[in-house]
C-alpha cells in the first residue's frame, strides 16, 4: 500500500534543526530591526538620558579615570549608604524610573510577539502546511495528528503558546527577572534549560515534534513525500480507493 498515503513521511531530524537555526537568525535579525523602531517611537532614549543623568548627579553612577566610562557604585564605596538614600528619594527616579523599567520590560515583549507573529503565522499561512521559511529551505511542513492538513486555528494555537508564550516571553520574563533579581537567577535558569532541554529530547523521539507541535496537535514531515489532504473525507477516500486497488492486485495473483 502507497506508504504516502497511510503514513506520512517523517522529517529528518537534522533537517528539523537546519530550519530552526534559519529561522532563529531570522527571529533575532526581525526583532532587532522591530525593538529598534518600537524604541524610536516610544523615545526611550529620552527617559534613558533623563535617569542616566540622574545616575550621576547623585553619584550612582562614577566616573572611572582608568577605563574612561562610568560603572554603578560598589557596595564598599564609603558613600553608598548616602547615595542609596538619595536614589531612594530622588523623584525623578521615582517617575521615570518606573516608566523606563516599564518599556524595557514591555516593548521586548511586544517586538516578540510581532516577530513570532509575522514568522510563526503569517508567513506558513501564505506558504501552506505550517511552513516558515526555514522549513520551506529544507522542505519540511506540518501535519495533524489526524493526518489531514494543518488547520489555521492549529497554527494559531501552536504560534501563540507554543512558540511565543512557552518558547519566547516564558524565557524572556526568567532572564529579565535573573537580570534584576539576582536572588531569582537560578530559578529562571533552571526553567529556560527545562524548555530547551526537553525540546531538544523530543526532536530525537517519534515523530520528531517539538513542545510547540504537541501543543497544536500536529508533527513535522517531508513536505516533498507526504500527501496532504484538506479534511478527514479526502483522506478516507483515498484510503478505500488504495484499499480497493490492493484488492484487485490480490484477486490478479
Amino acid at each position: 500500500m502507497d506508504n504516502l498515503v497511510y503514513k506520512p513521511k517523517y522529517a529528518k531530524y537534522i533537517l528539523r534543526i537546519a530550519a530552526f537555526v534559519l529561522d532563529f537568525i531570522l527571529f533575532l535579525v526581525l526583532l532587532t530591526g522591530i525593538l529598534f523602531i518600537l524604541m524610536k517611537i516610544v523615545n526611550f532614549d529620552y527617559y534613558y538620558n533623563i535617569l542616566d543623568d540622574e545616575y550621576k548627579r547623585i553619584g550612582y553612577k562614577i566616573y572611572d579615570e582608568a577605563t574612561k566610562s562610568y560603572h554603578y557604585i560598589s557596595e564598599s564605596a564609603p558613600n553608598f549608604n548616602e547615595v542609596i538614600e538619595k536614589y531612594k528619594n530622588s523623584e525623578i527616579i521615582k517617575e521615570y524610573g518606573y516608566k523606563g523599567n516599564k518599556l524595557v520590560l514591555n516593548i521586548p515583549m511586544i517586538s516578540i510577539f510581532i516577530s513570532m507573529l509575522i514568522l510563526e503565522f503569517i508567513v506558513p499561512l501564505i506558504f501552506k502546511n505550517g511552513q516558515t521559511i526555514g522549513m520551506k529551505c529544507f522542505h519540511i511542513a506540518l501535519i495533524s495528528k489526524s493526518n489531514i492538513k494543518i488547520k489555521p486555528i492549529q497554527l494559531f494555537t501552536r504560534f501563540l503558546f507554543g512558540k511565543t508564550v512557552l518558547m519566547a516571553i516564558i524565557p524572556y520574563m526568567c532572564l529579565f527577572y535573573s537580570i534584576f533579581n539576582m536572588g531569582g537567577g537560578l530559578f529562571g535558569t533552571i526553567i529556560i534549560a527545562l524548555i530547551y532541554i526537553i525540546n531538544i529530547v523530543l526532536l530525537f523521539k517519534g515523530n520528531h515534534a517539538s513542545l510547540s507541535d504537541i501543543i497544536a496537535s500536529v508533527y513535522p514531515v517531508d513536505s516533498q513525500q507526504t500527501i496532504f489532504y484538506d479534511n478527514e473525507e479526502e483522506l478516507q477516500k483515498a484510503l478505500n480507493h488504495e484499499k480497493e486497488l490492493d484488492n484487485k492486485v490480490k484477486k490478479v495473483y
